[in-house]
């Protein structure tokens, strides 16, 4: 944890620098929000005005930068992209109506140890469904984000977050917000689902 915890300051860093638009979100965020997980990257949902300044700021103190699809992960100085595992990935938020939602309501947090912007706790929860819906991700990245949204759910998500959750997932798609709502009532009944 404390490696990524050097990590994600010095994105933070980065961010700043640059005045980035920026929310932490993915495996760290869940962890913010229940209990630790483990995961091997930190995502961070960045707008992509700011993407090109990001990209020097990043490559300046060292970073390896690669695009895939439109994302951007970084690896950290000295380590090899084609035998390492990226420290961070930046998700352009335009990419994802669920995501552009994330962004513009983020709110100011401290995780491990560093004051950040983070994705809130319901748009945290949409973004884990219209990922474990999502037929362009790997099956097993789906299962995961299922158990994330398993985990954000017993949370303490009060019916507030869970009705912003349902208005911002029902960007995801038409009939997104009736698929919300079976999704979780089946979770929280402990029913099968199927993805």
């Amino acid at each position: 944890m404390a490696e990524h915890g050097r990590v994600i300051a010095s994105a933070v860093e980065a961010f700043e620098e640059v005045s980035a638009s920026y929310a932490l979100a993915g495996g760290h965020a869940v962890s913010l929000y229940t209990k630790p997980r483990v995961t091997v990257d930190a995502d961070f949902l960045v707008a992509k005005r700011d993407l090109p300044r990001l990209r020097r700021a990043l490559e300046k103190s060292g970073h390896r930068l690669r695009k895939v699809g439109d994302a951007i992960r970084a690896f950290g100085p000295g380590e090899d992209p084609g035998e390492s595992e990226a420290a961070l990935e930046l998700l352009p938020a335009e990419s994802h109506p669920v995501w552009k939602g994330a962004l513009d309501s983020a709110v100011e947090a401290t995780y491990a140890g560093t004051r950040l912007r983070v994705v809130r706790r319901s748009a945290l929860v949409a973004m884990k469904f219209a990922a474990a819906v999502s037929t362009d991700r790997p099956r097993e990245d789906r299962h995961v984000d299922l158990s994330d949204l398993i985990r954000l759910l017993r949370s303490g998500l009060s019916s507030g977050e869970e009705r912003e959750a349902k208005d911002l997932a029902a960007r995801a798609y038409r009939g997104a917000a009736a698929d919300f709502e079976k999704l979780v009532d089946d979770l929280r009944h402990d029913r099968p689902v199927t993805l």
